[in-house]
């Protein structure tokens, strides 16, 4: 991937889906919702670093990973994207750092563009029922 993108920044973002389905959401201090993402770098495996940034950052816990797409993000960037159920969550309480689940059907009006836009990736039906023990 790098080798084709030296100079477009690239990401890992994930899907992240709980129990009932909902999704994860993160919003910055501007109070704008997102999906959990984390810039890769040149040896980074997207996966790996993915998983490691939403258990440091949010305590959360993923399992079943799936590969969704890799697609260029405002121009600006490729964004390699999972799918992936919450397994454990422990959420770690940094400032600035707020975070929700909030069902595929019934976003947030804030929640940007770019993150409607990789939701809309997954159909619906894939969203309902959750996670699978």
């Amino acid at each position: 991937m790098w080798l084709l993108n030296e100079k477009v920044a690239v990401r890992a973002v994930g899907i992240v889906r709980g129990c009932d389905g909902a999704i994860l959401l993160v919003a910055d201090p501007s109070g704008k919702w997102s999906l959990p993402g984390v810039s890769l770098g040149r040896f980074d495996q997207p996966q790996s670093r993915l998983r490691e940034h939403l258990e440091s950052t949010h305590g959360i816990e993923a399992d079943k990973w799936r590969p969704v797409s890799a697609r260029r993000s405002d121009g600006t960037g490729l964004d390699v994207v999972y799918l992936c159920d919450v397994v454990g969550s422990h959420p770690l309480a940094k400032a600035g750092m707020t975070m929700k689940f909030m069902k595929a059907t019934n976003l947030d009006p804030s929640v940007d563009v770019a993150s409607r836009q990789v939701i809309g990736l997954i159909g619906a039906t894939d969203f309902e029922g959750g996670a699978h023990a």
